[in-house]
C-alpha cells in the first residue's frame, strides 16, 4: 500500500488529538490546584486524624502465584523515548509508535528491523505546538 496524504492523516490526526488532549491535562490547573487570588496558599488537613486498625477481615491465605510467562523485546534493535501508544495501519504491514515528546515513528513489523523511520514530528512540524511537548 502506497503512503498517499489520505493514509497519512488517517494516522496523523488522531495521534495529533491525543497530543492536545494530553497537553490540555498537563497544563490544566487541576492537575497542580489553583492558587488563590492574593498567591499565599494555606495548608489544610485532609483525611482522618487517627488510623483505626481493621481486625474484622476474614481474608486468608495469599494470592495465586503468577503464570509461568516470561517477556523478550518484540524488536530488539529498536529502543524509544516514553513511548505512549502503538498501532497499526490498516493494510499496511508497519507499526506506529508515538512519544511523549510529539515525534511519531513508523517500522516495518518484522523482529530484525534495525530502524524506525521518523514519519512526524508534532514540536517540529506543527507551528504553536512545541510548547504543549516537553
Amino acid at each position: 500500500m502506497r503512503l498517499t496524504p489520505r493514509n497519512v492523516s488517517v494516522l496523523v490526526v488522531p495521534a495529533l488529538a491525543l497530543a492536545v488532549l494530553y497537553a490540555a491535562l498537563v497544563e490544566s490547573p487541576l492537575q497542580g490546584g489553583a492558587e488563590p487570588a492574593d498567591g499565599k496558599s494555606s495548608p489544610t488537613a485532609m483525611g482522618i486524624e487517627k488510623r483505626i486498625p481493621w481486625t474484622t477481615s476474614r481474608i486468608v491465605g495469599s494470592p495465586e502465584p503468577p503464570l509461568p510467562y516470561d517477556t523478550e523485546r518484540a524488536f530488539p534493535s529498536l529502543k524509544f523515548n516514553q513511548p505512549l501508544d502503538i498501532a497499526t495501519a490498516p493494510g499496511m504491514d508497519r507499526l506506529w509508535i508515538v512519544e511523549q515528546s510529539g515525534k511519531i515513528y513508523s517500522f516495518a513489523n518484522r523482529p530484525d528491523v534495525e530502524s524506525a523511520d521518523l514519519a512526524l514530528d508534532v514540536a517540529r512540524d506543527i507551528p504553536g505546538q512545541s510548547k504543549f511537548m516537553r
